[in-house]
């Protein structure tokens, strides 16, 4: 545990970030607008007759594909899944669009995965910074969003998704929103919850301080989007500051895991709830989530409500994110554990190699 006077000193960060995360989850407006540049640079007309598109992808590289898929299933008729396996399903034919997204490239889910797609026929296209699904991709004669190496894969989730929105965009698939509008609001939420706002007026930095005294947290979402970045969050406390925290999201909580709250028990006193909001709600859904909250409150160490400023989809969950992202970070700072390191992912991928 460190001083927590370190959140408002940016100076001092260095003293538990030694590879310099900080700059990495600041900057995810700038990846947003340089991987729509990538994105557009490796696209190509969409193949004629796309009945259904497959995101593959596992951890930082597979929530990029998760993030499209919640936008498109909102928006587009066109059936979507996420592949989080070793196997695409027996639908997966000539008329399927499949999407690998593996950073380094070397994902065994994912290359396995795609390699199958491809003897069933369908399409390729592939997100990485290389390895062999850069290969997969060359020599399948499949497009290609390459984007820079050199960082944690959940530290380039910007120009992962930026990249891959824009492909969709440029290949005409879809029409994603550009990625200037999504970074122009990033940058306006910077202001309140940037590394110099002090933790006094900061609500990143007053969850992470929260959370710091909380023995766990239930980080839940309304609603498709909100849902996603609360699992996003999740994986980005556990990866970034090795904190514990479970999940779920509206309405499947409400007939199942809200009961866990009904008798007070260790596990429930000591959780900080954080929910995940958007913009709007209709009636039905925030009268739900609003009851439900007026049950777990009593019970639990705290509740924190997370509302999305943005109305627009796209901006609205990379606002939500990018909040989570900061949550992380900070609590990072807290604990005194570097962000970057993930010795026991590296020690798992050890065990399956040897």
């Amino acid at each position: 545990m460190t001083d927590e006077t370190i959140l408002d000193q940016p100076a001092r960060y260095a003293e538990v970030d030694a590879d310099d995360a900080a700059s990495l989850i600041r900057d995810l407006p700038e990846q947003l607008e340089e991987g729509e540049a990538l994105g557009e640079a490796a696209a190509r007309p969409a193949p004629g007759g796309v009945g259904g598109v497959a995101f593959l992808g596992m951890g930082g590289s597979g929530v990029v594909g998760r993030v499209l898929a919640a936008v498109l299933e909102a928006r587009w008729e066109t059936p979507t899944v996420v592949v989080r396996d070793f196997n695409v399903p027996a639908w997966v034919d000539a008329t399927t669009l499949v999407v690998a997204i593996s950073y380094s490239g070397n994902t065994l889910e994912t290359l396995t995965a795609a390699e199958e797609a491809l003897t069933q026929g369908a399409s390729l296209a592939a997100v990485t910074s290389g390895g062999r699904l850069e290969e997969l991709a060359q020599a399948s004669s499949s497009p290609c969003v390459k984007v820079p190496a050199g960082r944690p894969p959940r530290c380039a989730f910007g120009y992962m998704a930026g990249g891959l929105a824009a492909y969709f965009r440029a290949s005409g698939l879809f029409d994603f929103p550009a990625a200037a509008a999504v970074a122009s609001h990033l940058r306006e939420c910077w202001p309140k919850w940037g590394f110099d706002v002090p933790a006094a007026e900061n609500a990143a930095k007053a969850l992470a301080r929260a959370l710091r005294d909380a023995g766990g947290a239930a980080v839940y979402g309304a609603g498709p989007l909100a849902a996603l970045a609360a699992e996003r969050c999740r994986t980005q406390l556990a990866e970034n500051a090795k904190y514990y925290a479970s999940g779920n999201f509206f309405p499947e909580l409400s007939h199942n895991e809200l009961v866990a709250y009904e008798v007070p028990n260790d596990v429930a006193t000591r959780l900080h709830v954080v929910v995940f909001r958007p913009a709007r709600e209709a009636e039905v859904e925030a009268r739900q989530v609003d009851a439900a909250l007026e049950l777990i409150a009593p019970v639990v160490r705290g509740v924190t409500e997370v509302r999305a400023v943005a109305e627009e989809d796209m901006a609205a969950l990379f606002e939500l994110i990018y909040f989570g992202d900061l949550v992380s970070y900070y609590l990072s700072l807290l604990r005194g554990v570097d962000p970057t390191p993930v010795a026991s992912i590296a020690k798992l991928k050890e065990k399956l190699e040897s």
